[in-house]
């Protein structure tokens, strides 16, 4: 019986650890957050800094998508910082494509994909339109 109520017990507290765990996020800015004591930098793209236009909203984006609902984080290496290098998706829809494609970054030059690069095409395509 002791075993049992230990087992039980085990069980909670490292499913509440869990549920706390993705209740833990903390958005730094457009392209960076911190889960628990890790931190996450999203690839092959850049938002803009605390003191460039465009950084409210951006940071806004990423942090409404992240907490919205449960998202999937694909490591692909690590940066400067020691950050972990991720794409953030939620139902195949990934966050690093949604901030280019909604003009709130732009590509991570040298270290970027071709989609990601079409994305920001499309972006600045659209702003052209909207300026004539």
């Amino acid at each position: 019986m002791k075993i049992l109520c230990r087992s039980s017990l085990l069980i909670i507290l490292i499913l509440c650890a869990f549920k706390e765990f993705y209740k833990d996020v903390h958005c730094i800015d457009g392209d960076t957050f911190k889960r628990g004591f890790t931190y996450y930098r999203l690839a092959y793209i850049d938002t803009p800094e605390k003191t460039d236009d465009g950084y409210q909203q951006a940071s806004l984006f990423t942090c409404k998508f992240i907490k919205q609902s449960r998202v999937k984080i694909k490591v692909i290496g690590r940066d400067v910082y020691n950050r972990r290098l991720v794409i953030v998706s939620r139902d195949d829809v990934s966050l690093n494509n949604l901030l280019i494609g909604g003009c709130f970054a732009e590509p991570f030059y040298g270290k970027t994909t071709d989609e990601i690069i079409n994305l920001y095409k499309k972006c600045y395509d659209l702003q052209d339109n909207r300026k004539r």
